[in-house]
């Protein structure tokens, strides 16, 4: 299946505004065992769009389409795609019923004069959107098909599921068959060039590989699998090529790690707690995106002032005096305090220096020290992450490394 993404957007082009909507799009398709095959950004000029809905539906199976759907002037999609078709624009009742229906969401009163969301291109159909006011369009033109959604990222990555959920659900579809070899702490380099360098070759003979660098570490995606999810797990446990990284390796199959650590938790009757200072609250947020999370996680103490660790979580000034906050001992401590206030089974807690300020030369940016307490009593590490990284990504890398050294843990505790 050929899928290509067109984005429309002066705005983008002059640089005053970053998109994330090809990122998003990328990482559904993923998760789908698709791919993105091309992308192209362009003006909001009818001409330019119309050369583009000529091109990319002459070369994919589906396009969607980003942006131009407003009510402003220079949103010249749905103008393009009725120039496209050769056809006028019509007042849609479906169109009409969906833009009530948005506009009722939130307590609106919708003036159809001053948007035009009931008017739709002859032929073209007016799309749910879950999360805004303009409906989007879908055309579907032989074995094609092009969606365009709008480009603000809430509405175009809630259309961009609606879609795909849809198009998949009642279908048999080989895209759905993948599985993946999730790693960490080592280059992708290191895996194929050097530590594996025939895993590739011989993992192709269970379906199309593909590797793709994440937040997390390095994923391998097996798609097209040749075999069940449960059998391809049978024999990657034990494949030869694998064990140079086997100790990278921390989970064999598909999700996310908030996911994987609540689905652990539900299926062990697990509860969790987390004590945070440089992470602010994020490992918390991970685990609560997460549908029936309120199972299992108890909550966060977001101990970001020297204060709050002592008078909440018990840590002593004698640990953070001798060791300083950032360190293997106060992140003990936060990981028992949290655990006794809260009573859970296993707490984590991570104390670091996100930067850009604030590293030392013996713990620079990007240092972390990540706490585990549960069962088997308690386990500590202190990493450093590259200080490559903004303060933004710096402290999703950390909370992320410390999800997934609690998930790893788990694990061990239950011998799985």
């Amino acid at each position: 299946m050929k899928i290509g993404l067109i984005i429309i957007g002066d705005e983008l082009l002059s640089g005053n505004t970053q998109d994330c909507n090809m990122l998003y799009l990328g990482e559904k398709l993923r998760a789908l065992g698709l791919k993105l095959g091309e992308c192209q950004v362009i003006q909001d000029e009818i001409e330019v769009i119309k050369k583009s809905f000529t091109q990319a539906l002459k070369e994919n199976d589906i396009t969607i389409c980003s942006g131009g759907l407003g009510p402003t002037i220079d949103d010249r999609t749905k103008a393009a795609l009725s120039e496209y078709l050769g056809v006028e624009l019509e007042d849609s009742p479906h169109a009409r019923k969906l833009a009530l229906e948005h506009y009722q969401r939130r307590s609106l009163e919708w003036f159809p004069e001053l948007n035009n969301y009931h008017m739709i291109p002859v032929g073209v159909q007016a799309y749910f959107n879950p999360k805004g006011l303009a409906p989007g369009l879908l055309l579907k033109k032989k074995d094609q098909q092009l969606l365009c959604a709008p480009g603000v990222p809430r509405e175009f990555q809630s259309m961009v599921d609606h879609f795909f959920n849809s198009l998949l659900e009642n279908k048999s579809n080989a895209a759905r068959n993948y599985f993946t070899i999730r790693t960490n702490g080592i280059p992708e380099e290191q895996i194929f060039n050097k530590k594996c360098p025939t895993l590739w070759q011989t993992l192709s003979q269970f379906g199309n590989i593909s590797s793709y660098p994440r937040m997390s570490g390095i994923d391998i995606v097996i798609s097209d699998l040749k075999m069940t999810s449960t059998k391809m797990k049978e024999k990657l446990t034990t494949l030869p090529e694998l064990h140079p990284i086997r100790n990278h390796v921390w989970h064999l199959g598909n999700g996310n790690i908030g996911e994987l650590i609540i689905e652990l938790a539900k299926q062990h009757n697990i509860t969790i707690s987390t004590a945070e200072s440089c992470t602010g609250g994020l490992m918390a947020h991970l685990l609560t995106e997460v549908s029936g999370s309120s199972q299992v996680f108890f909550g966060s103490v977001v101990s970001y002032d020297n204060s709050v660790k002592k008078n909440i979580l018990g840590v002593t000034q004698e640990g953070l005096d001798h060791f300083g906050a950032v360190s293997l001992e106060v992140a003990e401590q936060m990981a028992t305090g949290v655990r006794n206030q809260m009573g859970t089974t296993y707490s984590v807690s991570t104390s670091g220096v996100a930067g850009p300020l604030g590293g030392s030369e013996a713990k620079p940016v990007g240092t972390v020290a990540i706490a585990i307490e549960g069962p088997s009593g308690r386990h500590s590490k202190t990493y450093q992450i590259p200080p490559i990284f903004d303060r933004d990504e710096m402290k999703k890398r950390f909370a992320s490394r410390a999800l997934i050294s609690l998930f790893k843990q788990m694990k061990k505790d239950l011998s799985l």
